[in-house]
């Protein structure tokens, strides 16, 4: 299981376009700006807390991003991930912002809508 994905990981790595990290111990968001090429990345069921590194640790041709199980609080987490204008689809969901959300009775739709317009589709 993986605690943390430093560039020195994927170093050569430049043209690819899908990184599943699911299912490990990662409690940051992976250092990817040398994939200048990843259009998916999964990271499903980590220990992800904050997205705030989002603009200088993952790639901007980034347009799929799985953020599932994590241990996301916040909704503005969220902002972080503004600067991935490629962005496209965005899961969250189950995340404790998810819930915080669901109990204040609050869409996420303007959230996401602030990230891109394909994302409050």
């Amino acid at each position: 299981e993986l605690a943390e994905l430093g560039p020195e990981v994927l170093r050569g790595c430049a043209r690819l376009r899908w990184l599943d990290c699911a299912h490990n111990c990662l409690a940051a968001l992976p250092v990817l700006t040398g994939c200048w090429q990843l259009q998916a990345l999964r990271l499903d069921h980590n220990a992800i807390s904050s997205l705030e590194s989002a603009p200088h640790h993952l790639p901007l041709s980034l347009a799929q991003l799985s953020l599932r199980a994590n241990a996301l609080r916040s909704l503005q987490q969220l902002r972080f991930l503004a600067s991935l204008s490629s962005l496209a689809a965005l899961e969250l969901a189950p995340n404790p912002l998810c819930a915080e959300a669901d109990e204040r009775n609050v869409s996420l739709r303007p959230f996401l809508a602030f990230l891109g317009p394909a994302l409050a589709a």
